[in-house]
């Protein structure tokens, strides 16, 4: 209860009747926007997908909240071994996160644990991004001194080379 309450609130009955009569449906599509905008690194629309999905269950039973909870605990974890890094986790254990999230007390805590959780996903995507549009720059500086002096040297070949369209490579090699 103090997941709700704080802790020296005299509660009632009615603090743990269901607050409202209606089932619980889990805003999937919210969690997939979270996913999507850690994967991009994007800290702050992460953070506010994150807060809108626990929001929405506030208002339902305690049981719906819990369920909200471990539902983005379970998305959470699947976000981190996407990015094939399980340092975060104590003991390369993916349910510490879980298991940690029980111990808490209260929102405030919960909130913090997966606002900290986010935030090194988010990290740990942008420099997986900005590793892999660095190891393509060098891939393009090789083949820019391999072949300069071939006059058919373009973006367009430097590119097809390489596997990508021309435009994104442009893009990726001016950063």
């Amino acid at each position: 209860y103090h997941l709700i309450f704080p802790r020296s609130e005299v509660l009632f009955y009615s603090d743990f009747a269901p607050r409202n009569s209606i089932s619980y449906i889990y805003p999937e599509q919210l969690e997939k926007r979270l996913i999507e905008f850690i994967n991009k690194g994007d800290f702050e629309q992460a953070k506010s997908c994150y807060f809108k999905i626990v929001e929405s269950s506030l208002s339902y039973s305690y049981q719906s909240i819990n369920i909200a909870l471990t539902r983005l605990s379970l998305a959470i974890n699947v976000s981190l071994s996407d990015q094939g890094n399980d340092d975060f986790l104590p003991n390369n254990q993916q349910s510490t996160f879980s298991i940690s999230l029980a111990d808490m007390e209260t929102l405030d805590q919960v909130n913090n644990h997966f606002t900290k959780a986010i935030s090194f996903i988010c990290e740990l995507s942008r420099r997986k991004h900005n590793e892999r549009h660095k190891k393509i720059a060098e891939q393009v500086d090789i083949l820019i001194q391999q072949n300069y002096s071939d006059p058919s040297l373009c973006i367009d070949s430097i590119a097809s080379k390489i596997g990508l369209s021309a435009d994104y490579l442009s893009r990726i090699y001016r950063q």
